[in-house]
């Protein structure tokens, strides 16, 4: 954990006309300059909350850690800790994480982001969710089979806002039959009132999900997504996607296994990594891949790499809310010592 990590206590209360949220931060040391700036709606707070731990009356608290981006966004965020475990509270957290916001502008500390580590405190008595029932479902990192281009990000940013860039995330109900979104709400704009949240609603409908199979069966299916309109729209039609990538099998189809990670495996010293460089295909398959690091005995070539990745097809849109088409891609794998 770098030096910009800090410890912000997040303390979600019960909504009702005189108090929505409220927030304790507690910064240690460089990083007392990040701060939590926007939460989400305390209706949409209500709606996270697990619908069994709801039913049985149990609170619960789980910690995030996640990485704040240059715009204040929180990306790859991950579950510390969960109490009590097994009643949905950590992936009820990493939920809202799309609607929470922190400092902006903040630099690299030693090559990397810097991250945030945060309580999310869910009360013994809760309000009623947007969605609930035993056949609810939540989908989390979910793959796009279909997205918005970045020719359509582009035709739908705010005429008055050009030039100034912009934030929003919506909380939206996927239909399972289809893997389209049905009605969607704002979970956080940024700037407020900039019209980014309604471009946002406008792209919705370009959107396709697809459903694992075992959430085929619930009645009722919601996700979150996030959409980043970039200051620098010139710029950014170079873009290149850093991070870790979510890949989507064809409509109907369960989710694919990605690529495996250096997380991945349980005999680390057998698994050695190279990170790749490749272009997204028009069908999100990848391609052109070029081997920018590689470490191990045995040099992986530029044929190896694409015979590696051949057959995959990436997410059609980023965890960070960013149009994967007509991008390149950087990410790391694991590979066999021996090959």
């Amino acid at each position: 954990m770098n030096l910009a990590t800090i410890l912000a206590g997040v303390l979600f209360l019960q909504a009702s006309a005189q108090s929505g949220s409220a927030l304790a931060s507690s910064p240690q040391g460089d990083a007392a300059r990040i701060s939590i700036r926007r939460l989400p709606a305390p209706e949409y707070f209500s709606s996270s909350y697990p619908a069994n731990a709801m039913r049985k009356g149990l609170g619960g608290k789980a910690v995030l850690e996640c990485a704040v981006n240059r715009d204040g966004g929180l990306d790859r965020c991950k579950v510390v800790s969960e109490t009590p475990t097994g009643w949905g509270f950590g992936d009820a957290a990493l939920g809202l994480s799309p609607g929470i916001l922190a400092t902006k502008g903040l630099p690299d500390v030693d090559g990397a982001r810097p991250t945030i580590r945060f309580p999310v405190t869910w009360p013994t008595q809760a309000p009623h969710p947007l969605l609930q029932g035993d056949d609810t479902g939540h989908l989390l990192h979910t793959r796009w089979l279909a997205a918005p281009s970045f020719a359509d990000l582009m035709a739908a940013y705010p005429k008055k806002q050009a030039g100034m860039g912009g934030y929003a995330a919506l909380s939206c109900v996927v239909l399972r039959r289809s893997g389209r979104l049905g009605e969607c709400h704002v979970l956080i704009e940024d700037p407020v009132g900039s019209g980014f949240a309604d471009a946002a609603r406008r792209l919705a409908g370009k959107f396709q999900a697809s459903i694992p199979q075992a959430m085929r069966q619930n009645a009722d299916i919601w996700t979150e997504l996030r959409f980043r309109f970039p200051a620098n729209p010139v710029a950014a039609a170079d873009r290149i996607i850093d991070g870790p990538l979510l890949f989507a099998d064809a409509p109907g189809a369960d989710t694919g296994a990605a690529l495996p990670s250096p997380s991945q495996g349980s005999d680390a010293a057998a698994m050695r990594f190279a990170v790749l460089d490749c272009a997204v295909a028009p069908d999100f398959g990848l391609r052109g891949c070029e081997v920018i690091e590689d470490r191990g005995p045995v040099a992986l070539t530029a044929d190896g790499a694409n015979k590696l990745v051949s057959g995959k097809r990436v997410s059609a849109w980023s965890e960070e809310g960013e149009p994967i088409d007509g991008a390149r891609v950087k990410m790391t794998v694991a590979l066999p010592e021996q090959r």
